[in-house]
């Protein structure tokens, strides 16, 4: 179906990229996995290629926090996973790299590896962590947690590839979706006609939502949502419309990023969809459609006898651990330690009756497309031979491996959702072929004009996020002028225009590498000077008034994320770079481009698809903080800054 060198390539780009991931994943000097409790064979292979570090460097660089102390621990509500709360001591100021869902490795004081899990919250005084492999309650203090890598993502990928090499696909439209898109030309087909549906959407949104509602065996839809023009309502309204028109339809939700998924949960909530995916990984909002969740919510009178059983089982150890302590009776700890273990595979065996009982009973499934390969989103696609309608939110910035594992699972009908003029798949080796790094709806949408002229794709040219003069370049320099502004004015702020402009050119804000690009070079550059103003125009703007909570900080860098978070951290400020921004909004935006040098290097920033994130996330005022003699040596930044120069208002220095 697909050619054999095709697919070796994808494989040589995945091995690439695994390289890569390792290279940015760095683990302690000496580290030890004497007291790892989970599988200790893959965790070995997995960390014998990653970058070693002492543990002094990794603090530095913001990848290590020490001497943490226990304070708690608790369930998580997942039925394999719980949670551990520790103490951050005072004094120091570590884990500036360190972000909620982070994924994280745990070691005791000696560097002994306890567990992996990933970061459930944080904030200055204490750490939570989700544990996969640790039974909290037999850990000690201090602890060490340094930020980990996984190659769950790799792993997974490489099992669409065995399966594309077989040619196996659950779902039996997924065969022709795979052949067209990735091995012929596109086809186009028409759509059935019908009359405008009644909503509160626009016009091409209840074009899209009708294409969805009606269709057809084998047909596909490209719903192309620049910033701000509703596509997650859209899609979310368009799922409600197809199930209504198919009652018996099952459908598949996903997306390259838990976020994506979790957007359009969150306007379909009621229906009877089930998450799968972890706890720490996914939006609080969306808690109770967990699997876990679903399974203990549906399934509690099967369960509980079983639950009893291991509550009972367990403080009968604890008894017979006292008795054995007291009075050396080994015997009778012995076989309850053994009835523990017979118990808790009782149980184990009842969650699996009723994980799987779910998995078929779900009207609709949700999770990533690396969690499309998932042993439950399998069992849950193979009960009805496939999803009737496949929805792929965010699809610009999904590879085509990944694609693939959701195409692999479509019954009838696929949907992608999504702006190819936004941000690419992050793609870490510069071996990878350019084939590998393109998204499957850029080349679309960009290279085929037939599809864009045809029924399977419907453009939402309506933003309501931001007025005309926030308006005017993106839709100009990105979507041929077709985007249209629905907010005509909003309120002024500091008497500025929407859109301002903050000129650090000769004032020698000079671009600097810190600890932190020693380990992975996108945390390379940050520029002191710079977020000081960033941080003087924040503190103007609560000062006239405004919340923190409306006022969000990008950049390109992590380094200078970091170092604003040190500088305004715990002030309700969200902070994040351009990639972690995309699908987010605020009433007010401070970019900062940190780029500074006489040679005009701008690195990645002179990306069309960045550029076009960084400067549509604002709704009421876009604050842009940049060199502007360094930006006008690239031709894209350049013709920004001309047209900031224009229609801007210019904000001196010296002003703040």
């Amino acid at each position: 179906m697909i050619s054999a060198a095709w697919i070796q390539k994808i494989r040589d780009a995945l091995e690439a990229e695994k390289q890569e991931e390792q290279a940015k994943s760095p683990v302690i000097v000496g580290y030890s996995l004497e007291l790892f409790k989970g599988n200790k064979t893959e965790l070995q292979e997995q960390l014998s290629s990653a970058p070693q570090f002492k543990l002094k460097e990794l603090q530095d660089a913001g990848y290590a926090m020490t001497h943490l102390e226990y304070l708690e621990t608790s369930s998580s509500g997942s039925l394999n996973q719980s949670l551990l709360v520790l103490e951050r001591p005072e004094q120091k100021n570590e884990g500036a790299n360190f972000r909620n869902r982070d994924l994280i490795y745990l070691f005791d004081h000696k560097q002994r590896l306890i567990s992996r899990g990933a970061i459930f919250s944080m904030n200055p005084s204490s750490l939570t962590l989700l544990l996969d492999d640790a039974d909290p309650d037999e850990v000690t203090g201090p602890f060490i947690v340094t930020k980990a890598g996984s190659d769950a993502t790799y792993r997974y990928n490489q099992q669409v590839l065995k399966a594309l090499q077989a040619d196996t696909c659950i779902g039996e439209a997924g065969r022709y979706f795979i052949q067209m898109f990735f091995n012929a030309e596109n086809e186009v087909r028409n759509t059935q006609k019908l009359e405008p549906i009644t909503c509160n959407l626009n016009e091409q949104q209840q074009k899209a939502v009708q294409k969805m509602q009606t269709m057809n065996p084998k047909q596909y839809l490209v719903v192309h949502g620049p910033p701000g023009s509703g596509k997650t309502t859209t899609v979310s309204a368009g799922i409600k419309a197809f199930i209504k028109s198919n009652p018996t339809a099952r459908v598949l939700i996903t997306g390259p990023s838990n976020v994506s998924v979790d957007n359009v949960m969150m306007q379909l909530n009621g229906l009877p969809m089930v998450r799968i995916g972890s706890v720490a990984r996914a939006s609080e909002e969306i808690t109770p459609y967990l699997l876990d969740n679903v399974v203990q919510r549906l399934n509690q009178s099967e369960l509980n006898g079983a639950l009893i059983d291991v509550k009972d089982a367990k403080l009968g150890l604890q008894k017979a651990k006292k008795k054995q302590a007291n009075q050396g009776d080994k015997k009778e700890f012995l076989q309850a330690k053994q009835n523990l273990r017979a118990m808790n595979k009782q149980l184990q065996k009842a969650e699996q009756s009723c994980v799987t009982k779910t998995l078929q009973q779900a009207k609709i499934i949700c999770c990533t497309l690396s969690g499309c390969s998932h042993f439950n989103t399998l069992v849950a696609a193979e009960y009805s031979k496939g999803f009737d309608l496949v929805v792929i939110d965010e699809a610009a910035q999904a590879l085509d491996v990944q694609l693939i594992s959701a195409l692999q699972l479509a019954k009838r009908a696929v949907v992608f959702a999504g702006d190819p003029m936004q941000l690419a798949p992050t793609v870490l080796s510069s071996s990878a072929p350019k084939e590998y790094s393109e998204p499957l709806l850029y080349r679309l949408c960009k290279q085929n004009e037939k599809v864009m002229e045809s029924d399977n794709y419907v453009l939402l040219d309506t933003q309501y996020r931001f007025d005309k003069l926030i308006n005017e370049f993106p839709s100009k320099q990105f979507y041929n002028s077709r985007l249209k502004a629905n907010k005509q004015e909003v309120s002024q702020t500091l008497e500025w225009t929407s859109v301002c402009f903050l000129n650090t050119a000769g004032y020698d804000f000079v671009e600097e590498k810190p600890d932190s690009g020693k380990i992975f070079e996108q945390l390379s550059l940050r520029n002191q000077n710079e977020a000081e103003l960033v941080v003087k125009l924040v503190t103007k703007l609560i000062d006239e008034g405004e919340s923190p909570n409306n006022i969000g900080v990008i950049s390109g860098y992590a380094a200078q994320i970091s170092l604003l978070n040190q500088q305004l951290g715990g002030q309700g400020i969200e902070i994040a770079t351009v990639d972690g921004f995309q699908g987010r909004e605020k009433e007010i935006i401070i970019m900062s481009i940190v780029r500074s040098n006489d040679d005009g290097i701008v690195g990645f920033m002179n990306d069309p698809r960045r550029l076009n994130v960084s400067i549509t996330r604002a709704k009421r005022l876009l604050i842009v903080v940049g060199d502007a003699e360094t930006l006008q040596k690239d031709k894209l930044l350049g013709q920004y800054v001309d047209w900031l120069y224009d229609n801007a208002d210019q904000i001196a220095v010296d002003e703040i």
